[in-house]
């Protein structure tokens, strides 16, 4: 991720989208007013918390007894997840994959003069939901395999999640 600046009202961005939503900016030239800057912030801003772990939550459906897990980075789509549960330690690794749906953010400048309209705009469109898989083993050998859906435009998702002895559990998400 590189901002170059050139003058003060120049800066250096071509936005591209790769897996989990992540934006990479590469050399072309933008004029950036006041609001504009804003954006380009707000597109940093989406760069960042794409990278950020999540917290989860399993929810134990026989008893409503909450364990609490956490992911390991969530840059790529793929990485390393635990929790515990029943006092167990449980360890694994997920995977997210980006099907459709979308947001854009976009601003616009116009300014007119006597005879003439100069108007500017810019846009960026991510993916903006998907489905994931978890799966982690516990040194006593129990498993736990989950399955999920997830929205980068809220951060959050919702799924389910099977124990090997047949114990179930609701599955929140958070970034």
């Amino acid at each position: 991720m590189q901002l170059l600046q050139s003058g003060v009202e120049n800066v250096l961005i071509n936005i591209k989208t790769v897996p989990m939503s992540v934006i990479v900016f590469t050399p072309i030239i933008l004029n950036v007013h006041g609001y504009q800057m804003r954006i380009v912030l707000l597109f940093l801003l989406v760069i960042l918390l794409s990278a950020c772990a999540a917290n989860l939550k399993l929810i134990d459906r026989t008893n409503g007894i909450e364990y609490a897990g956490k992911t390991g980075n969530t840059l790529g789509g793929e990485g390393s997840v635990n929790a515990v549960v029943e006092d167990s330690a449980y360890n694994g690794s997920f995977i997210y994959m980006e099907s459709g749906g979308g947001y854009s953010l976009a601003t616009g400048v116009a300014t007119s003069g006597v005879s003439t309209v100069y108007g500017q705009a810019m846009t960026a469109t991510v993916s903006a939901r998907g489905q994931g898989m978890i799966n982690m083993r516990a040194p006593n050998g129990k498993f736990i395999r989950c399955v999920f859906n997830f929205n980068s435009l809220s951060n959050k998702g919702i799924g389910e999640c099977a124990r090997n002895d047949g114990r179930q559990y609701d599955l929140w998400i958070k970034r």
